[in-house]
C-alpha cells in the first residue's frame, strides 16, 4: 500500500556504518541495495459497496492478487491504484504492473508516501505500490494487507507474501536498488581496492542490521554487474515510460 524512497537519512545512515566498519575508504563504493516492492490493499470491497453482509464476508477473507487481476479485467478502468509522483520506482511499478498484466486501471499519483497511505486507508485508492520499510508499521497494524511482493524471489520481510510472478504474472519483476560509484576516470586499481574493501565490509553484522532496519537486503557486486544492471534498467524503464506517455524531464 504505502511507503517512501529511501530518505537521504537513511542512505546517510548506511554510508556511517560502512565507514564505521572498519571501511576507511577514500571515494565511492561499489553496492547494490535491493529493496523489495510491496502491493498491498486494505482488506475492503472493491470497486465501490456492497451490502453489510457481503462486506464482512470481504473483510473476513484475504484478497489474493488473482483476484484483483481478475476483478481489474470484469470492470475495466475502475481500478485505482496508488503510487507516488509520476515516474518514480512505485509509479514506474504500477505502469509495469498494468501493461504485464494485461488491466486498465488509474493511476493515481500522490506528493508523499503518507499521503498515499492515507488515500488507500481511505478507500480513495484500491490498492498501492510501495517500498515495505514505509508500509511496515501499517502492515504490523493489520490496517493494510499485502497482496504480494514485486522482485523475483520472496521477500524476508514478509516470507508468506507470494511474488507478482508467483501469482500468475510472468515477467514481472521489480526491485529498486541503489549503487556507490566513482567519478569518471578514477584508476582501475583504485576502484577494484575499493571494491575489494566493500566486500569485505557489507557482510558485517553492523552493516546489514542497520539495512535490515530499513527493510534493505545489501550484497556486494562488481563495477561490472553494476553497469550491466544500469544499462538493462534504462532500457527496461525506458520503454515503460514511453509506453505509459511519462514527460521525459531534463
Amino acid at each position: 500500500m504505502t511507503t517512501p524512497n529511501p530518505l537521504p537519512d537513511d542512505t546517510d545512515t548506511l554510508k556511517a556504518a560502512l565507514i564505521e566498519t572498519r571501511a576507511k575508504l577514500v571515494g565511492a563504493q561499489a553496492l547494490i541495495e535491493h529493496l523489495q516492492l510491496v502491493i498491498a490493499k486494505m482488506k475492503r470491497d472493491m470497486f465501490g459497496p456492497r451490502s453489510e453482509r457481503s462486506q464482512r464476508l470481504i473483510d473476513q477473507m484475504e484478497l489474493q492478487l488473482e483476484e484483483l487481476v481478475a476483478a481489474a479485467k470484469a470492470s475495466p478502468g475502475k481500478l485505482n491504484i496508488g503510487t507516488i509522483n509520476p515516474g518514480s520506482t512505485q509509479n514506474l511499478a504500477a505502469e509495469l504492473f498494468v501493461s504485464t498484466a494485461g488491466i486498465k486501471a488509474a493511476i493515481v499519483p500522490f506528493r508523499t508516501s503518507p499521503d498515499m497511505a492515507g488515500a488507500v486507508m481511505r478507500g480513495d485508492v484500491d490498492v498501492a505500490f510501495e517500498f515495505y520499510a514505509a508500509l511496515s508499521g501499517l502492515l504490523a497494524d493489520t490496517k493494510i494487507v499485502a497482496l504480494a511482493s514485486t522482485g523475483a524471489k520472496r521477500t524476508a520481510y514478509l516470507p508468506d507474501v507470494p511474488t507478482v510472478m508467483e501469482s500468475g504474472i510472468t515477467d514481472y519483476d521489480v526491485a529498486s536498488w541503489n549503487g556507490l560509484s566513482v567519478p569518471a576516470g578514477t584508476p582501475k586499481p583504485v576502484i577494484a581496492t575499493l571494491n575489494a574493501a566493500m566486500k569485505d565490509v557489507i557482510p558485517g553484522p553492523d552493516v546489514q542490521s542497520k539495512a535490515s532496519q530499513m527493510g534493505m537486503a545489501m550484497r556486494w557486486s562488481t563495477p561490472e554487474d553494476m553497469t550491466a544492471r544500469m544499462k538493462a534498467d534504462i532500457a527496461k524503464w525506458g520503454a515503460v515510460i514511453e509506453k505509459a506517455g511519462i514527460a521525459k524531464r531534463e
